[in-house]
């Protein structure tokens, strides 16, 4: 089967992720104001500045991003963020609100974004060459250690307090 999607456009969409990511991850911070929480969420924007920096490095190694004839980055940029947008990946609010909305609780925010970049890194990780196949799957697995700490804070946070 022929391949419509080369690696350096699914590198930059993943690039794009970390920064989404990593804005959610500061601006929980922000609402934090201090504590506990907003040293956890600036701890998940950190790792997502971690992983956005892999992700540019392996873009640099597979030759970079040729844009297409006649556009510019931000034009490029702008594409690769509305295909993101268009997609109900990386979606935060739930439109039916209510208690159990996604945007209510930035706890469970935090769980989506990092299910969907699972998702999205398991889908990458059969179009990147072969011998970068192991930074995919290293961040697969940074991310399920991300969901499982997320989970540990939501119930230490919903358990009564003494």
């Amino acid at each position: 089967m022929a391949s419509f999607v080369n690696v350096a456009d699914v590198l930059t969409a993943a690039v794009e992720i970390e920064r989404r990511g990593r804005n959610f991850y500061e601006s929980e911070a922000g609402k934090a104001g201090s504590g506990e929480l907003k040293d956890f969420f600036t701890f998940l924007a950190n790792e997502e500045v971690k992983h956005g920096k892999l992700f540019e490095e392996m873009l640099k190694r597979v030759g970079g991003l040729a844009l297409p004839v006649n556009s510019s980055t931000p034009e490029y940029m702008a594409y690769v963020s509305a295909a993101l947008d268009s997609h109900l990946l990386f979606v935060r609010e739930n439109p039916g609100g209510g208690a159990d909305s996604v945007g209510a609780d930035p706890y469970l925010s935090a769980l989506r974004m990092e299910k969907d970049t699972i998702v999205y890194f398991l889908a990458m990780s059969g179009l990147v060459p072969e011998v970068e196949r192991k930074h995919i799957d290293a961040c697969v697995e940074e991310e399920k250690r991300h969901m499982a700490l997320i989970q540990e804070k939501r119930r230490a946070a919903a358990a009564p307090k003494e």
